[in-house]
C-alpha cells in the first residue's frame, strides 16, 4: 500500500459520523468530496420519527393531574399509551419533574385550604373539613387521627401440649418388656 493510499484512507475516516473538518494532510480530491457531502446537509433539521409526546399532550397531562385524575384517566384524556408515558418519564427528567409536581397539586391545594381555615384567613371559599378528609384519605400516615393504646402489652403466652414434661398430667410411659 502506497503512502498516498494510506493518507487517503486516514482522511476518509474523518468523513463519517458528521465530521466537518479533515486532517490538513488530506488530498485535494478528498477535500472536494467532503465539501460536496456536507454542502447539502442542513444542521438545524433532524430526521426520524416525530416525538409521540408533544407539548400539547404534556399540557393535557398536567391539566389532568392538577384535576386529580388517576394516571390511567390522564393517559386516556391525553391519548398517550402507558408504556410510552413511562419510557418518556425515564428519558426526560424535566417531564418527570413536571408530572410529579402536577400530581402533587391537589394535595397542595387541600393543605393551603386547611391552613387558611386554621389561620382564619380566607384564601378561597372552601371547607377546611373537606380538605382534611381529602388529606386523611390521600396521606393517611400523616393526617389520620391516631388512637394510642393505653393498655400495657400482655406477657407472652406459653402453650403446653399434652405429653410435654411441663404438662400437669404428664405420665411417662414405661417401655414394654
Amino acid at each position: 500500500m502506497s503512502s498516498a493510499e494510506t493518507t487517503r484512507k486516514k482522511a476518509t475516516r474523518n468523513l463519517g459520523r458528521g465530521a466537518k473538518e479533515l486532517k490538513p494532510s488530506a488530498p485535494p480530491e478528498i477535500k472536494k468530496r467532503a465539501k460536496r457531502m456536507f454542502k447539502h446537509k442542513k444542521p438545524s433539521k433532524k430526521g426520524g420519527r416525530p416525538p409521540v409526546i408533544t407539548d400539547d399532550k404534556v399540557q393535557k397531562l398536567e391539566a389532568a393531574f392538577c384535576n386529580d385524575f388517576t394516571i390511567d384517566e390522564a393517559l386516556d384524556y391525553a391519548d398517550v399509551v402507558r408504556r410510552t408515558y413511562y419510557d418518556y418519564m425515564k428519558k426526560n427528567e424535566e417531564f418527570s419533574r413536571r408530572m410529579r409536581k402536577a400530581q402533587q397539586y391537589p394535595l397542595t391545594l387541600a393543605k393551603r385550604s386547611m391552613l387558611a381555615q386554621i389561620k382564619g384567613t380566607k384564601l378561597k371559599p372552601g371547607d377546611g373539613q373537606l380538605s382534611l378528609r381529602f388529606l386523611e384519605r390521600r396521606q393517611p400516615d400523616r393526617y389520620r387521627t391516631k388512637i394510642e393504646n393505653e393498655n400495657p402489652p400482655l406477657p407472652p403466652m406459653t402453650i403446653i401440649l399434652p405429653g410435654d414434661k411441663a404438662h400437669p398430667r404428664f405420665s411417662p410411659q414405661k417401655p414394654a418388656k
